[in-house]
């Protein structure tokens, strides 16, 4: 690991504090968002930034998703297929429609509904949270300490909403038996995010898939 690597490690792991911190002190543990973390990862400390985005459509959908997320634990009978299935629907629909691929949208959505978060202190985590990483990487940028990703929209074509459709198929099949027992530990967000990841055309981390099974 170089010494850019470094830097972004340790403003990286600054935020997580930040955030463990505040839920501890303030006793609210809808602040805690662990998909943070696979965020500063894939914006500050990889080389290059992980996923086709900009910075505003990744903040856009990830916030946007995560109010999905509580909307859907507010007003949707408590039926917890039917809630993911409408968060699986929403989360890949906004990012589908914002023309990235930006994935781990997902678990920002799918994590209030397993957990049952209703507050809007969780939709201001993921946005607080996000917007330092977006800062520290545009911080990052003006230095020369990270490298630019130059954003190229990926177009809804007929294959990708096929993919998208097959894709959205499957996980919910899996998180039947799951959400039907309420044991909502085997239906965990960063696993749907992975499977995502890895059935996506030219998946990268599919040519990496034993490291990523065995991590």
């Amino acid at each position: 690991m170089n010494k850019n690597q470094n830097i972004a490690m340790g403003i990286s792991l600054a935020v997580v504090a930040i955030m463990v911190g505040s839920a501890e002190i303030f006793g609210e543990k809808e602040i805690i968002f662990p998909e943070i973390t696979a965020v500063a990862m894939g914006a500050l400390i990889a080389p290059v930034q992980s996923w086709n985005t900009s910075r505003t459509r990744l903040f856009a959908a990830i916030v946007s998703v995560a109010v999905a997320g509580v909307c859907i634990v507010r007003f949707i009978p408590e039926i917890l297929i039917l809630r993911i299935a409408l968060g699986l629907l929403v989360a890949v629909s906004v990012i589908t429609l914002s023309k990235a691929n930006f994935v781990p949208a997902i678990s920002a959505c799918i994590l209030p509904i397993l957990m049952g978060t209703k507050s809007p202190v969780y939709v201001i985590s993921v946005a607080v949270m996000t917007a330092f990483i977006l800062i520290f990487q545009k911080v990052l940028e003006y230095f020369g300490l990270h490298e630019k990703y130059e954003y190229r929209p990926i177009e809804p074509s007929s294959e990708l909403l096929k993919l998208r459709a097959k894709q959205v198929i499957t996980a919910l099949v899996i998180c039947i038996l799951p959400a039907h027992f309420h044991e909502i530990f085997f239906i965990a967000p960063p696993l749907i995010v992975a499977f995502f990841e890895l059935s996506g055309k030219g998946s990268k981390l599919m040519k990496r898939k034993y490291t990523a099974i065995a991590l």
